[in-house]
């Protein structure tokens, strides 16, 4: 079996030491890359030679002793194996004096006439001039009883010394080179050690790391064997093998270290020219350092073998180093007309380790550039976090400001409360009176997207106050510092089908969500107020395929506040909890608002509990002066009213309406606090009171609106002087209510109206209005009002409409459908076809249709049969 260069050259060293000894004379020459065994064939030729009786001096070389002259002879002649006086000077010889050469080789010389002399120094490469010249002096005038064995490594900028030189030596050179370790000749031994099973590594991953570097590989098998079976910690990431290469990499040329470390900082194989200018080193000194790495098995052409090699040498490696590398290589990319993704990967990488960026003034610049081109390929978290690091790299205070602004703009899609810190420092700029105008001016339209009115006010006034007379600052601040996103829509005469047409041409994107907001908002408070929850859904899933976690969660408390009009409890519930679950990284006014919305959901639904734990949980600060604060305090006031706390609830009502009107966002459409207001002071006796806000309301051009009008009357009848007032009242009140598609409202009207009913004799009509109250208050979820109405069938499991077992057996055709029975259950509780349709948001024209195929099917002909035919089929398919 042929055996390898690795075993080859060991071989040769055993024959030419032998026989190099035996003739007592010449020059061995051992060479190769770091960590390939030159020291230890060394120490082995010291042995042989003490073993035949020789006087063995031994010395090393170092890089630091390079410029001492005769350093190394003088360690050399110190290094006596046997310990024998060898009658040399203490103080070795006068440097640069040619009696000193000869007086050290007849010295030599005397002692090999006694004795075979053999010198063997280690790392010649780092000898001085000097010793060097002694040395090869020696060489070529030694008698037959000196030898002098050798190692360096080939791959440092200083040739080989000409006095050591074969030529000169007419041929008494002997050169011993020593290769890497064959790839089978690691795999077997990697094979034979214990500690490899079990390892999540591979066998040929760890041959790769080693590259055939005996060091390497040694260092990996003690490290297996220290490890023991069943180990799965990767043995590369051990301590001693860390040292092994940082030791390759000292001893492969006193440039390789560094090459070595630009490698593992710019990764990607960069060229050594660009090395070179990085290091500031001569381009031949890269190439020789590359070529040491590659022969120490460290490299493969200008890459890492193993990725693991190059963390090892970042490890190692000063962080501050680190970034000043990356930073000058991104300067030289930038120099070059690199792509601009290639020069701020660097730029990054730079940060991470590092803060300072006076030696890249034009990195922010770039960075910003970087940033807008991300943000046209809608990719805003990556251009958030290059904006971040441009603001760190920014030595001018307005432009760190004006990258905060767009942070905040951008940001605000995917983490609102991230984009309420990025308008901190400008804020504050604007209290010292340092920002600009035109900055000024773009922060307070940040901000009232945020909601945050009062301060957006403030900082209008600020802008105001800059640009003109002093005493209509506050004019310009009202005219300029509305809340934009979250002010009330107007009531200006567009088609709601307008909105709709709008959200159907628009995408959504950063210039289009305020707009797209705003209709939404527009449909919430007009008579299709039942397409908003379509869009809210569509616009979210839209937002969230986007990675625009804020805008959906906005979407979606949009979605909850238009079910909770619609009286969809549940929805509105699971609308609030999703939102709060996109936002639960944070605390952002956004937030806040969600958590507003759950209050006002789980009031309705009686939740007085939940509610409780909310509120002491919900900061108030963190809603204070924004928009949302007058929705939190009407939210408290009903769960106050609801715990029967009307003084209290009064206050907050109170408050809420101050706010809006001095915002100018009084809508009672949106928010109807007059109503609650006079109904909190009707319980407290004060109904003169009472009345003027609700004679407020309605002379307000919102007060038409059936929704508003019917809540309003539904009040007026609480404090009627007469039954029969009431009763017109309670009656207009339900059609209004029911016109305006508030189902919990109609509800809580129909209720009141079916007690006065009781009380006035008709129960008949009494109990039909119950049952159709209980049943719309089931639809909506709130079961406090179910168990008001029917007290102890809140939670009672309903009765299925089961078709008779005959029907089941014999004539599918005259089971009824789901819808079928849904419209019939209802018809046969009351209801008229349009309020059925309002039920089920389904055509008056479906509910024709669904009644008629009902009637054949029961084989009746008028409504009034229906109840008592479906009694009958539950009876019998019980």
């Amino acid at each position: 079996m042929a055996i390898s260069e690795f075993q080859a050259g060991r071989k040769r060293f055993e024959t030419v030491v032998v026989d190099s000894l035996e003739r007592r004379s010449g020059v061995v020459l051992i060479e190769g890359p770091a960590g390939h065994g030159k020291s230890a064939l060394l120490g082995q030729a010291e042995s042989a030679a003490v073993s035949l009786g020789a006087l063995v001096f031994s010395g090393g070389c170092t890089a630091v002793e390079r410029e001492a002259p005769l350093s190394a002879l003088r360690q050399l002649l110190a290094g006596v194996r046997d310990g024998q006086p060898t009658g040399f000077p203490a103080q070795g010889f006068e440097p640069g004096a040619l009696a000193g050469v000869h007086e050290f080789c007849a010295r030599i010389n005397a002692l090999s006439r006694q004795r075979p002399v053999v010198l063997c120094l280690d790392d010649v490469h780092h000898a001085d001039e000097t010793s060097l010249q002694y040395l090869g002096t020696l060489a070529h005038g030694a008698r037959e009883q000196v030898l002098l064995i050798v190692t360096r490594s080939p791959y440092f900028d200083r040739s080989y010394p000409a006095s050591l030189d074969g030529a000169s030596l007419d041929g008494r050179v002997e050169r011993i080179v020593l290769k890497r370790m064959e790839t089978d000749e690691v795999d077997d031994l990697l094979r034979r050690e214990p500690g490899l099973s079990g390892l999540d590594t591979t066998p040929r991953e760890l041959r790769d790391a080693a590259g055939g570097n005996p060091l390497l590989v040694k260092t990996l098998l003690d490290e297996l064997h220290d490890r023991g079976p069943g180990s799965r910690t990767d043995p590369v990431t051990g301590t001693r093998f860390a040292r092994a290469v940082l030791t390759c990499l000292r001893r492969s040329g006193h440039a390789a270290k560094d090459v070595a470390c630009a490698y593992a900082v710019l990764q990607g194989g960069p060229e050594p020219e660009d090395v070179a200018h990085l290091l500031a080193l001569p381009v031949t000194t890269v190439t020789q350092a590359l070529a040491a790495l590659r022969a120490a098995g460290i490299f493969t052409d200008r890459r890492y073998r193993n990725h693991r090699l190059a963390r090892l040498v970042l490890e190692g490696l000063d962080p501050v180093d680190q970034a000043r590398l990356h930073r000058r290589y991104a300067t030289r990319l930038r120099r070059t007309g690199a792509p601009i993704a290639e020069v701020v990967r660097h730029l990054e990488a730079a940060h991470t380790a590092d803060g300072a960026w006076t030696d890249v003034p034009w990195a922010a610049d770039l960075l910003r550039e970087h940033a807008e081109r991300l943000i046209a390929g809608e990719q805003h978290r990556q251009a958030a976090r290059y904006l971040e690091l441009a603001r760190t790299a920014c030595q001018d205070p307005d432009l760190r400001a004006t990258i905060d602004l767009r942070l905040a703009a951008i940001t605000w899609r995917f983490a609102p409360d991230a984009a309420e810190r990025h308008l901190v420092a400008p804020l504050r700029m604007v209290q010292e009176g340092t920002l600009s105008t035109g900055r000024i001016d773009v922060l307070a339209r940040l901000l009232r997207t945020q909601g945050r009115i009062a301060e957006a006010r403030e900082v209008s006034r600020r802008l105001a106050a800059r640009l003109g007379d002093v005493d209509d600052a506050y004019d310009i601040a009202d005219r300029h510092g509305g809340a934009v996103l979250w002010d009330m829509p107007e009531q200006t005469g567009v088609h709601p089908a307008a909105h709709e047409q709008f959200l159907e041409a628009s995408t959504l994107s950063e210039g289009t969500v305020v707009s797209i907001v705003r209709a939404l908002r527009a449909l919430t408070l007009s008579d299709r107020l039942d397409q908003v929850p379509l869009w809210c859904q569509r616009l979210s899933d839209t937002a969230r395929e986007r990675d625009a976690a804020g805008w959906a969660s906005l979407f979606t408390m949009l979605h909850g506040e238009a079910l909770l009009r619609l009286g969809d409890l549940p929805g509105a519930e699971r609308c609030g909890l999703q939102a709060q679950q996109t936002l639960s990284e944070g605390r952002s006014v956004l937030a806040g608002a969600v958590h507003t919305l759950l209050i006002r959901v789980r009031t309705v639904m009686g939740k007085h509990g939940d509610v409780a734990q909310m509120l002491d949980t919900l900061a108030p600060e963190l809603l204070c002066d924004t928009v949302f604060r007058p929705g939190y305090l009407h939210a408290h006031g009903q769960h106050l009213m609801a715990l029967g706390q009307a003084a209290a609830a009064l206050h907050e009502f109170l408050d809420a309406g101050r706010l809006l009107t001095a915002w100018a966002m009084d809508r009672p459409l949106a928010l109807p606090w007059r109503t609650d207001a006079a109904e909190a002071l009707s319980q407290l006796g004060e109904t003169q009171q009472a009345e003027r806000l609700i004679e407020q309301q309605l002379a307000l051009p919102d007060g038409h609106h059936p929704r508003l009008r019917g809540k309003t009357l539904h009040l007026r009848a609480a404090m009627a002087a007469t039954p029969e007032q009431a009763m017109t009242l309670l009656e207009q009140a339900v059609e209004d209510l029911r016109r305006g598609g508030d189902r919990l409202q109609q509800a809580k009207a129909m209720t009141d109206l079916g007690r006065l009913l009781q009380s006035q004799g008709d129960a008949g009509r009494a109990g039909s209005l119950n049952r159709r109250a209980w049943t719309l208050a089931q639809a909506c979820g709130a079961q406090g009002l179910q168990e008001e109405i029917l007290p102890g069938l809140a939670v009672a499991p309903q009765p299925r409409l089961l078709v008779p077992r005959q029907a089941q057996r014999d004539d599918r055709g005259t089971q009824l459908s789901e819808s079928e029975q849904r419209v019939a259950t209802l018809a046969a509780q009351g209801y008229t076809n349009r309020e059925i349709s309002a039920q089920l948001w389904v055509t008056v024209s479906t509910v024709e249709q669904h009644l008629t195929r009902v009637y054949r099917k029961l084989s009746i002909s008028r409504r009034q049969d229906l109840s008592a035919e479906l009694q009958l089929r539950c009876v019998e398919g019980a």
